[in-house]
């Protein structure tokens, strides 16, 4: 694997760990154990029978999480706040589905993914002073409002 694939994969798994850390772990490893993919010497750790055991427990509990109303909640409080329920399984299983498919363009065509998170950063830079300049104008707004210079009617 030349340096430029190597970032590719790199750049690509860890945008995909972003989203579902322990299942790309899990994953990675599961694939290299079971001789699917051959991963770089530095990698190979996460085929590992003990990592492999950690990150599958730690991915199944994620994984509920996301998905079981009661113990959601109860994660939620541990880890952040999502609407209930339907819209946070949505998210959740567009996660795992972007974390897979982010794992299976790494592996397969680095290059690719390389170029799709380049496209995801210009879009951020755009993005980004767009969406600040509208939270400006909320928060300037409501403190209108609080101060009663403002009338609410448009």
């Amino acid at each position: 694997m030349d340096a430029l694939s190597t970032i590719a994969l790199g750049a690509g798994l860890g945008w995909a760990s972003g989203l579902r850390l322990y299942g790309v772990l899990f994953c990675l490893g599961a694939l290299h154990y079971f001789g699917i993919v051959s991963l770089p010497l530095h990698l190979e750790v996460v085929a590992h029978p003990v990592v492999m055991a950690v990150s599958g427990a730690m991915f199944l509990i994620e994984f509920g999480a996301d998905k079981i109303p009661g113990f959601d909640s109860v994660w939620d409080v541990l880890i952040n706040a999502s609407p209930e329920p339907f819209s946070n399984w949505t998210a959740s299983f567009t996660e795992d589905a972007l974390a897979a498919g982010a794992v299976w363009l790494s592996l397969k065509y680095p290059l690719l993914m390389l170029a799709v998170l380049l496209v995801l950063v210009a879009l951020m830079i755009w993005l980004l002073p767009r969406l600040w300049r509208g939270v400006r104008r909320g928060v300037a707004t409501a403190l209108q409002l609080l101060r009663g210079t403002r009338s609410a009617r448009p």
